[in-house]
């Protein structure tokens, strides 16, 4: 978790992964809603987790999978070095 944000003894940070990534089944989607609901902190972390989520998402699906031009030229001496 974040450091801001103290788990609580029904939610953890890995409780806040799992929803964002749609891991979790109905029941504990709502368990955990109701407490994110209920606690600023916990809302904070899910909404940081989404947003990155989101950017990780753009990244991966720019044209050239996120990677720059200097890291596409390091991957071209490192094949040509093989």
């Amino acid at each position: 978790m974040g450091p801001h944000v103290k788990p609580t003894a029904q939610v953890n940070d890995f409780d806040i992964q799992a929803l964002v990534d749609s891991q979790l089944g109905w029941e504990d989607e709502k368990r955990i809603w109701k407490e994110i609901e209920n606690n600023p902190a916990l809302k904070r972390r899910y909404d940081e987790l989404v947003t990155q989520k989101k950017l990780l998402l753009q990244w991966w699906a720019g044209e050239d999978g996120g990677r720059t031009k200097s890291s596409q030229s390091q991957e071209r001496r490192e094949i040509l070095l093989v």
